[in-house]
């Protein structure tokens, strides 16, 4: 469930018993009825125990999960910006175990549903990734510029006479 979202319904059949307790008594409305209103802040296992008239007991567990709010962080941290031709990994943790991920657009990037995909666009672009628990719903964006600014050089000439100067015929080149 969600923070602060409507409550949930618990019971068991009261056909089972005499008596009821529920554990622990955090966000519950009673911990004597057999049908109870739960609504914790935390996730919370509840445990109800049966008793009948002979002094039996029997225990039936429930968990609630409820999502809280979560932080959330990236790499790098501000706008970048790459030589075409890289590539750059985008990053967004968070202390939440239970937080999906979801890319846009879907142009030169590894993965779409994780956490770390690398990036290698050929134009400058905005990449943006939904991070959600269902409940929450947190929207990062990271925009990256991408420099066409690249040379190849061929020299026009050299010279093989093994003075250590032009010796090697090679190409020059940046940003390649």
């Amino acid at each position: 469930m969600c923070t602060g979202a409507t409550s949930v319904a618990l019971s068991v059949s009261q056909d089972a018993g005499s008596s009821i307790k529920w554990t622990p008594s955090t966000g519950l409305s009673s911990t004597t009825s057999f049908s109870v209103t739960a609504l914790p802040t935390i996730s919370t296992t509840y445990t109800a125990v049966v008793t009948n008239t002979y002094g039996c007991s029997a225990s039936r567990k429930k968990a609630i999960l409820v999502n809280q709010l979560f932080d959330l962080s990236r790499l790098p941290l501000n706008d970048t910006s790459i030589y075409i031709g890289e590539k750059i990994q985008l990053v967004v943790t968070t202390s939440s175990s239970n937080v999906t991920y979801k890319w846009s657009p879907d142009n030169n990037i590894s993965c779409l549903s994780c956490n770390n995909p690398w990036v290698n666009p050929t134009q400058s672009i905005t990449y943006t990734v939904i991070a959600g628990n269902g409940c929450i719903d947190e929207t990062v964006k990271f925009n990256i510029e991408v420099i066409a600014d690249f040379y190849l050089e061929a020299p026009s000439a050299f010279s093989p006479n093994g003075d250590s100067n032009n010796d090697i015929f090679k190409f020059e080149e940046g940003n390649i």
